[in-house]
């Protein structure tokens, strides 16, 4: 039987927004350290092709939230781990931060 989204829960086409506005967000602020400190990362993930990241405080919540979203949206279609790649991947190429070195 199908999995019915929760009311209140957002759609796709907003957290792909979301998504794609939280990874222009983070690109425009990767360099600010400042307002980080103590920086204790709370999710981190990296690819070979695309580099890393490190996310804490509302950043990491944000992201959280962006994949808990589609998991809830997509229910059985997809799984936790592919829907977990897909934003991360998006997240990596937005930044792009194998190029900015």
């Amino acid at each position: 039987m199908p999995e019915t989204k929760k009311a209140g829960t957002p759609s796709v086409k907003q957290l792909l927004a979301d998504l794609k506005a939280f990874a222009i967000h983070i690109a425009a602020t990767a360099t600010e350290q400042g307002e980080r400190i103590p920086f204790i990362p709370s999710r981190m993930f990296s690819t070979q092709e695309y580099g890393g990241l490190s996310l804490s405080g509302e950043d990491a919540d944000r992201y959280s939230g962006i994949i808990a979203g589609l998991l809830e949206n997509m229910g059985e279609a997809m799984s936790e781990r592919s829907v977990t790649k897909l934003v991360q991947t998006a997240i990596l190429k937005t930044l792009d931060l194998n190029k900015r070195n």
